[in-house]
């Protein structure tokens, strides 16, 4: 479930926030979420998540 929504509780900062939940009844969920924090230590789980955004927003501004 990917939710795009403010977490209007705590106050606003200059850092814009998206929450990603990996539900534990899909398997395949399961297994994207292992993937990424195999392959997010690095630089971070989010830092990695924004760099794989970003490759496929770059592809789609290119293809237009």
């Amino acid at each position: 479930m990917l939710n795009l929504g403010f977490n209007k509780s705590k106050p606003q900062t200059k850092q814009k926030r998206i929450t990603v939940n990996f539900r534990l009844l899909s398997e395949e969920e399961q297994n994207l979420y292992k993937w990424i924090k195999s392959n997010g230590a690095v630089g971070g789980d989010s830092a990695f998540i924004k760099s794989i955004l970003y490759k496929e927003y770059k592809k789609e501004l290119e293809s237009k």
